[in-house]
């Protein structure tokens, strides 16, 4: 029998949610002219201003990959540079720091963290799209590695504001995951993370899989059935994007769009050609 997943539309309550984490938190720049968003009722006015209601924008979302989302930002993390006789390209840390100079062609990614998500999101529509167990696991290491280059990052800020304090993570330093998520992330924010949730119990899931099955694979061979797949699959939107959400939402930090697209990902199902007919 012939499976294939199905992506369903997303909930009006994930849609709105979707809608206003987006415009709350997101990388729309468009505080620069309104300000920075903080109710709905604000929410409401600027859709008013651009012509859209809420309840309108909120069944267009539905969709999966719908446009017409003003909050949106499809921009990619990484840009190319072409260099021309005296073409230079620079990249400064929040710090002010200059941390990357390019003087000949090359690519840039501005924020690595960024970048390793809009991997992993690739990774897991073609996990979906082929049906692919291997294409899943890539996609989860790669979500993995954002959010501990998100950690990473903070850290590398963190110790350039509190010389003779660094928090260290090195080859006579080495610190757990789960001590940075405990220890460093309450003294870096100033706030625990939430870790009784849902978003927490699923990322360790997908951890313990990765661990096993990808990082540190023993088994001559992969197998999974399609209804396990399609359990995975559903995980990512929680113990990856949602997780990543709410290490930006702790932090203060704009989330970059994407983020909170796959954070509130319509739900997953496994559906045969017998029961499409």
């Amino acid at each position: 029998m012939e499976h294939h997943f199905q992506v369903e539309r997303r909930t009006r309550k994930e849609a709105r949610d979707m809608i206003m984490a987006m415009a709350l938190y997101g990388n729309h720049y468009w505080d620069r002219e309104w300000g920075a968003f903080a109710t709905t009722r604000h929410v409401e006015r600027f859709l008013t201003h651009h012509g859209l209601t809420l309840a309108g924008l909120v069944e267009t979302m539905r969709e999966k990959d719908a446009w017409g989302n003003p909050f949106e930002n499809r921009l990619p993390s990484g840009w190319t540079f072409s260099a021309g006789d005296s073409g230079v390209a620079t990249y400064t840390d929040s710090e002010g720091n200059e941390v990357v100079r390019m003087e000949e062609s090359g690519t840039m990614v501005t924020a690595t963290d960024a970048a390793l998500f809009e991997k992993a999101a690739g990774d897991f529509e073609r996990a979906m799209a082929q049906m692919s167990y291997t294409e899943f696991l890539s996609g989860v290491a790669n979500g993995l590695a954002s959010i501990e280059a998100y950690i990473s990052q903070k850290a590398y800020q963190y110790n350039l504001r509190n010389p003779g304090n660094e928090l260290l993570d090195d080859k006579n330093h080495k610190v757990a995951f789960e001590d940075k998520i405990n220890g460093w992330v309450p003294t870096m924010a100033g706030a625990k993370l939430d870790l009784g949730g849902k978003n927490w119990a699923h990322f360790q899931r997908l951890k313990r899989t990765r661990d096993t099955e990808h990082t540190h694979t023993k088994a001559p061979a992969l197998n999974i059935s399609f209804r396990e797949l399609c359990k995975l699959l559903n995980l990512f939107r929680t113990g990856i994007a949602g997780m990543l959400l709410n290490l930006y939402a702790l932090f203060g930090g704009t989330v970059p769009s994407i983020v909170v697209k796959y954070a509130f990902h319509p739900n997953i199902k496994l559906v045969s050609v017998e029961q499409e007919a």
